[in-house]
């Protein structure tokens, strides 16, 4: 396994507990747009011009209508990036599932509760040589399965 390769799986393991913050912030913003957009009047007009009116500007309908076309947008793109969120978190369960325990223990450790190698071996009593060993036993078996 190359550097980039671990590299890759380092920073998906380190991304990994902060998955479910961000599907949640994602959670929080989609349900503030939906009542925004519940609170809104359905757009009459749409984009277009408007005779009476100087190039480029919008009665306050057209905004309207315009500012609802954005938030149905960013709504649209929050449902793509929850979908994202939790197959990636997925992704990363179901490749530790396949980790035996120890191993597992040792991700979990060093890269979900942020220890240091040395606190690692005072928390999973193993020597340091056997912690870096089953790390990088680990990285290479979720660098295939990731």
């Amino acid at each position: 396994m190359g550097k980039d390769e671990r590299a890759r799986v380092k920073g998906r393991l380190r991304r990994f507990p902060m998955l479910a913050a961000r599907k949640k912030n994602l959670e929080l913003e989609k349900a503030h747009l939906e009542k925004e957009l519940s609170l809104s009047c359905a757009p009459i007009a749409r984009y277009g011009h408007n005779g009476h009116r100087g190039k480029g500007q919008e009665s306050p309908t057209e905004q309207a209508a315009a500012r609802h076309d954005r938030i149905a947008a960013r709504l649209a793109q929050i449902d793509l990036d929850i979908a994202a969120v939790e197959l990636d978190r997925q992704q990363v369960e179901n490749a530790l599932e396949a980790l035996p325990d120890d191993e597992r223990e040792v991700i979990k450790t060093l890269f979900f509760n942020g220890k240091s190698i040395a606190a690692a071996c005072d928390e999973l009593a193993y020597s340091e040589r056997t912690i870096r060993r089953k790390t990088a036993n680990a990285l290479t078996v979720l660098a295939m399965a990731l």
